[in-house]
Order: structure tokens, then C-alpha cells, then sequence
């Protein structure tokens, strides 16, 4: 499953030389708390399905423990925090996969579903003042975007992680869009910053790219 430190994992279920059954499981810890089941049976392949349910999940936690951010420890000086993302996530996702094994199905497996954020920020760059002054092929540094509503489609999988249909909103400002991140952490997308009708500045579009910790926005 998730390479990742859990406060607490708890799970009930059977197995049987070629049944894995997880009738429910919980995974809690600082990222938030995971619930869901999970199925794999072995006949010519593995095969896997399940689903999972997140709530309370800290955007900045999750994004640090990725990109493997040094937090300081309690009493010593914390550095600038380099996280650029942050928010609070619901999600729903479905699991699948498959493989000569029950590794092989885990670690090619795809999951998939909405995600909705709350109180999500995006740190070096202000989208409205991009919409209202226009955008630069240098790109744009600086500022903080704030939504009072983010929402996605996710689907993880080993090629990495796409975000599709991204309806984002923060007062009159709609941002849609479609956003990738690549395994070695790379960003690729394209975003629409639509100021709705209080402005007579047409919607702008900006191509995401650069890296988790530091994206650009041109």
C-alpha cells in the first residue's frame, strides 16, 4: 500500500491461499484518515478491487512527506516553509488492478474518483492579478491564491498523478484546468483563469509547469 508512516492501521478480514479479503480497513495518522475494503482473488492473474475514502487530509503534510521536506523538530528553528499547496481534502476513490502476483496487482494498481479541497492556497502566485494584468512568458512569482472551493477529478497510478476537470473558485475567479505530476515530481497543465462577468478582462490562460515545490505558472 502507501509508503507511508500511519499512527494507526487497523483491518479486519480473511485470507486464503487465493483470496485476500479486507472487509474494512483504517489507515489515521497527521496526513488524516483513510477508510475503505479491499478484494483480490488469484485465478489466471491477480485482481484487485476496493475503494477508499479519505477525509481530513492535510495537503501540505502529504505534499512534504512526498517530496521528502525536512520538518523541524520541536525546539529547533524552522526554515521557510517550501510547500507551495495547502488545503484540507475529501476523497472517493476506486482501486483496480492486476498482475501475475498480488505485489504485481498492488504496485500497478490505478485508483480513481473526485477530490474536493477546502480552504486550498497556492503559494507564489496570485491567479486574479494574473487575470486582471495579463501573463508574462517569463512566468509569474509572487502572491498567494486563496479558493473558497477546489474540486477534481483524481487518477493515481504508477505514470504519476493527473488532476482533470479542476473547477476551482475564489470570489467572481474560476479557475479550470487539468494538472499532472509526473514520478520524479515534474508538473505539467494548463489552466484557465476566468474573472466572470464583474471584469471586462478576457479569461487568460496559463501553462503549469516546473516541479511539486516549485511550480510556475506562464
Amino acid at each position: 500500500g502507501p509508503g507511508a508512516k500511519w499512527g494507526e492501521v487497523v483491518a479486519n478480514g480473511y485470507i486464503t491461499p487465493g483470496v485476500v479479503e479486507v472487509e474494512s480497513y483504517l489507515l489515521a495518522g497527521t496526513y488524516g484518515v483513510i477508510r475503505g475494503a479491499l478484494y483480490a482473488a488469484s485465478d489466471v492473474q491477480w485482481a484487485l478491487a476496493g475503494y477508499a475514502r479519505g477525509t481530513g487530509l492535510d495537503i501540505e503534510t502529504i505534499i512534504a512527506a512526498t517530496a521528502k521536506v525536512v520538518r523541524a523538530e520541536p525546539g529547533e528553528k524552522a526554515e521557510a516553509n517550501p510547500v507551495p499547496f495547502s488545503g484540507t481534502a475529501t476523497l472517493d476513490l476506486a482501486l483496480v488492478g492486476s498482475g501475475d502476483s498480488l505485489a504485481e496487482a498492488v504496485d500497478k494498481g490505478v485508483a480513481a474518483g473526485p477530490v474536493q479541497v477546502r480552504w486550498a492556497s497556492i503559494k507564489g502566485v496570485n491567479l486574479g492579478y494574473a487575470a486582471t494584468h495579463g501573463g508574462s512568458d517569463r512566468g509569474l512569482g509572487g502572491g498567494l491564491t486563496r479558493f473558497s472551493d477546489f474540486e477534481a477529478m483524481l487518477l493515481a497510478s504508477p505514470e504519476g498523478f493527473v488532476f482533470r476537470d479542476i473547477v476551482a473558485r475564489a470570489g467572481a475567479m474560476t479557475t479550470r484546468g487539468e494538472l499532472r505530476m509526473d514520478p520524479d515530481h515534474s508538473l505539467k497543465g494548463v489552466l484557465r483563469v476566468d474573472m466572470g462577468a464583474t471584469r471586462v478582462q478576457a479569461p487568460i490562460s496559463l501553462k503549469v509547469r516546473g516541479t511539486l515545490l516549485a511550480p510556475q505558472f506562464v
